[in-house]
């Protein structure tokens, strides 16, 4: 986000800050904005980056994203043959946002269509090191599926981009062509997303 009007320090010159903000879409064509700052310019007013940062590209490396990024060091555009210089960072995958619960919380995705076929597992890129999740899933009327639920998850109780979850008797393969919603009972852990893939 670029603002050409205001200055990288208090009663400097207004030459222009900027940061990276992430935008998600639902369906890839509408678009949002969000006012939360993604990737900062640097506090240090002697850094590379202290009055701008602008994301390039990211990469998927393994379980690392590398994000590269340009910075400018006294305004947007300032000197930019000369002082505009290049930048890595890097993150966990897939860990832009999360749904968070401080103590307990819970949480229902909209209705979601297991496709029959191969067989299926359900995985977690979550954080319940400090806590647990557990999952559970209904059917499109609204009931809890039987084995499915959270009673009868086990425990999820350690941080991972890739963690499986597993019921006492009953796999996702019970379920392929059948429509249902995912619950999520959380406490104290943070839940980045969730991936029904083939095994």
């Amino acid at each position: 986000m670029l603002h050409d009007d205001l200055p990288a320090d208090p009663g400097g010159e207004a030459e222009g800050i900027g940061y990276a903000v992430l935008a998600t879409s639902r369906d890839g064509i509408r678009w949002e904005r969000h006012d939360d700052i993604f990737l900062n310019r640097a506090e240090d007013s002697d850094a590379w980056d202290h009055a701008m940062t602008w994301i390039g590209c990211c990469l998927d490396v393994g379980d690392e994203m590398f994000i590269y990024y340009g910075g400018y060091k006294r305004g947007h555009k300032i000197e930019a043959k000369t002082e505009r210089q290049l930048g890595l960072a890097t993150m966990p995958l897939d860990r832009f946002v999360s749904r968070d619960a401080e103590g307990k919380g819970s949480l229902r995705t909209v209705q979601c269509y297991l496709r029959d076929g191969k067989e299926k597992a359900l995985t977690l890129n979550a954080d319940a090191s400090k806590g647990s999740i557990r999952v559970q899933l209904r059917d499109n009327r609204g009931e809890v599926i039987d084995g499915f639920s959270f009673e009868d998850c086990e425990p999820i109780t350690r941080d991972g981009l890739h963690i499986p979850v597993r019921w006492k008797s009953k796999s996702l393969d019970d379920l392929l062509a059948t429509t249902l919603h995912l619950e999520f009972e959380m406490e104290n852990a943070s839940l980045y997303g969730f991936d029904v893939t083939d095994r």
